[in-house]
């Protein structure tokens, strides 16, 4: 089984919470999700990768450096972008308030690309 997940906001953190928790998930990515805390990320089951908008106003940049840390810390796979231009919600694009086009579609390359590298 190849499971893949991806998450946008509450979804973003129900994504990092299902790649602690649920060992079907092969590959998890989060779009501007909450953060749980740096110790949880030990139970990392699969790999992640993470966006965010550096203009978020809602998930802090410490957070985001804390599954940075976290990932390096514990030896797990995975990764974090940062989008300097976009803010929270970036990939919705019926927000023209939040939308941010060329970030949105940086994201989505780097996703396919993870998906494939990890589900194959």
């Amino acid at each position: 089984l190849r499971l893949g997940v991806v998450g946008f906001c509450m979804g973003g953190t129900f994504a990092l919470t299902q790649a602690g928790h649920n060992s079907d998930v092969k590959a998890a990515v989060a779009f501007y999700g909450k953060v749980p805390p740096i110790e949880t990320l030990d139970y990392l089951l699969c790999p992640v990768l993470y966006h965010y908008g550096a203009k978020d106003g809602w998930v802090t940049k410490q957070e985001v450096d804390r599954l940075a840390q976290g990932l390096k810390q514990f030896g797990k796979p995975g990764a974090v972008h940062v989008y300097p231009e976009a803010g929270h919600a970036f990939f919705n694009d019926t927000r023209p308030d939040a939308y941010h086009a060329a970030s949105a579609a940086r994201a989505w390359t780097r996703t396919l690309d993870f998906f494939q590298q990890y589900l194959g």
